[in-house]
């Protein structure tokens, strides 16, 4: 295809490198030949970045750099400073892309005049090697679905919209916007939905481009206490940014993911101030959302209740 304009992906390192060549491969296997690639490695206490120079060879699309150890939010902040691409988008250094994720991608964002694209992907495990024709599914949906009002869009979704390395953004769209710090583990989420916010219209492909790679090692996997601040931070501050327009839809996502926080942190083997530091921040988004703690926990209660007697019967 014809390449419209410079794609910069921006891939933080971070000391394990054995799904690296998989992913460098993937990368090199684009339809779409006109990208850069800012592969970042953040403070790696082992021989990352000689692994990744290897691995990439003598391909100069390829940028190796060591950098100091500062977290991922900062690297991928590091990362959208030196784009100098058309387009951006961000890529895991154990994941993997299909052949045609950034043409397909960019095409969607060229025949939409939209500001972001959005793909569907694959969860994988720690077998998969680069092999597209097993790694994604054949049959997509090719077509590409133009949609309006964003932010509404995102905040209803009940599948996972909301990773950054999902998209591919016109450089422009995202002006000024950074990753915010003290937000690792919803960092994506935050990002995610406060560029969209500020967008008009967002192109979806319902195609599985991407392939996420979940292993003991991943945030998906791992539950430390900070993913939970983080998330409850993402959520006051998504509540003071929201428009008018798109506050019912935030309420029932708020709503949704402090369920999901409650149960899935509620059974963590956590010091017991921890588990207190987190019902309090519950609280305070419930607030923010114009709920009462109190009112919430019996509606729960209330959902359970009927749930247990309609499946008695």
């Amino acid at each position: 295809m014809m390449d419209h304009g410079l794609v910069t992906v921006i891939l933080p390192l971070y000391r394990v490198w054995a799904f690296l060549p998989a992913a460098f491969e993937s990368l090199r296997a684009q339809t779409y030949r006109n990208w850069e690639c800012l592969c970042l490695d953040d403070g790696s206490d082992n021989d990352m970045v000689a692994r990744a120079k290897a691995f990439a060879g003598e391909d100069p699309r390829f940028v190796v750099r060591a950098c100091p150890h500062a977290g991922v939010v900062a690297t991928r902040n590091r990362g959208l400073a030196e784009a100098k691409g058309d387009f951006v988008t961000f890529f895991d250094q154990d994941d993997l892309l299909h052949p045609r994720f950034l043409e397909r991608m960019v095409q969607a964002l060229e025949a939409t005049g939209a500001g972001c694209a959005v793909c569907s992907f694959v969860a994988i495990g720690t077998e998969s090697p680069f092999e597209p024709e097993r790694v994604f599914p054949a049959g997509g949906d090719p077509a590409v679905e133009s949609v309006g009002a964003p932010l509404v869009w995102a905040l209803e979704e009940r599948r996972d919209v909301l990773n950054v390395w999902q998209k591919v953004w016109r450089r422009e769209a995202l002006g000024d916007l950074f990753f915010e710090p003290r937000t690792d583990g919803a960092d994506d989420a935050l990002f995610s939905l406060l560029s969209l916010a500020s967008l008009s219209r967002v192109a979806v492909l319902h195609e599985p481009l991407y392939a996420h790679r979940e292993h003991r090692a991943s945030v998906t996997t791992c539950n430390p206490s900070r993913y939970a601040f983080a998330k409850l931070r993402c959520l006051l501050r998504l509540a003071a940014e929201v428009p008018p327009s798109a506050r019912a839809a935030f309420r029932r996502h708020a709503l949704w993911k402090l369920g999901g926080i409650v149960k899935d942190y509620g059974k963590m083997d956590y010091p017991a101030a921890t588990h207190r530091a987190i019902g309090r921040g519950v609280g305070v988004v419930l607030r923010a959302c114009g709920l009462s703690p109190l009112r919430w926990s019996l509606g729960k209660c209330l959902r359970y209740w009927r749930y247990r007697r309609r499946y008695r019967r």
